[in-house]
């Protein structure tokens, strides 16, 4: 699924005000909007998200670009018009103006009554570049498709294709990752390593960005990242289960795996982070460990 064709924002469900789950059919949905406006405003009257008709996209198969473990992502097609959708109560500016750097994060929140006369908010979030890395977890994968058969080519090939695409970016790219999780981390978010999908890279700008972080402690872990940009919970599929891949290309995906190694460990002396080095991989490899012995 290609994200970076679309230059938009995304919007997420927030089933928090709710009594009940809104039900159009999915859960926990995450949308992408055409238009790179974002002017804060607190009234349906001056802000252009608030011509958005959640119903009419996610009823439509076409819009669906996605899914992960909580959040199912659409294409919002269009632009915003000056007319008003009447279902939309409120808007609310909530973007962390402490936050300096782009990992999708929320900046605008939008009500709406449900059927039941609750009210459901969904956030606008911060739009990425790039299309996601590796295969998502097969938990989230059964999510997306329940026939889908998680040791197929089909897959094995994507995986590859994504190890061998991130191992061509300079090290100035995964400097720039580093620059970006620190800043994230100041401000108390934390990067979730499980899903590699959180990874959107962009071979036109050479750029790896993330998306879906967790306002938490804040606290990094370089080992974990590395898990990430290996994704490593499908490499023991890719390597011993389904479709047999020939070794010659199993030894360049473990090549393409080694050179992001490389150049991520590179990229953290770089950044001054020697003294990291040592507890990265120590952390890397017993993640690696419990991903093979599963």
């Amino acid at each position: 699924m290609k994200i970076s064709q679309l230059p938009v924002n995304s919007i997420i469900f927030n089933n928090k005000i709710c009594k009940r789950q809104v039900n159009f059919g999915l859960s926990s949905d995450t949308f992408e909007k055409s238009t790179n406006e974002n002017n804060g405003a607190d009234s349906p009257q001056n802000n252009p998200f608030s011509s958005i008709n959640v119903k009419d996209i996610i009823s439509d198969s076409k819009n669906k670009i996605g899914q992960g473990y909580s959040h199912i992502a659409y294409n919002i097609p269009g632009k915003p018009d000056d007319s008003i959708n009447n279902s939309v109560q409120s808007i609310k500016n909530v973007e962390d103006a402490q936050l300096k750097v782009n990992i999708g994060q929320p900046i605008v929140e939008i009500s709406f009554p449900c059927d039941d006369g609750t009210i459901q908010t969904v956030e606008i979030l911060k739009k990425q570049e790039g299309m996601p890395f590796g295969v998502m977890p097969y938990d989230a994968m059964l999510k997306e498709d329940n026939n889908i058969e998680y040791s197929s080519k089909e897959l094995k090939e994507k995986y590859a294709i994504s190890i061998a695409d991130l191992a061509e970016f300079p090290v100035e790219s995964y400097e720039k990752l580093i620059d970006t999780i620190q800043e994230a981390s100041r401000c108390n978010y934390c990067f979730d390593f499980l899903n590699s999908n959180n990874i959107l890279y962009d071979k036109k700008s050479k750029s790896i960005n993330i998306i879906d972080l967790d306002k938490s402690c804040g606290i990094i872990n370089y080992g974990s990242v590395l898990y990430a940009l290996t994704n490593i919970p499908y490499a023991k599929i890719y390597h011993n289960i389904g479709y047999e891949v020939p070794k010659e290309d199993r030894n360049k995906t473990i090549k393409h795996s080694e050179e992001i190694t490389g150049k991520f460990i590179q990229a953290m002396k770089n950044k001054g982070l020697e003294k990291e080095v040592e507890g990265c991989m120590v952390s890397y490899l017993a993640l690696f460990l419990g991903a093979f012995i599963k």
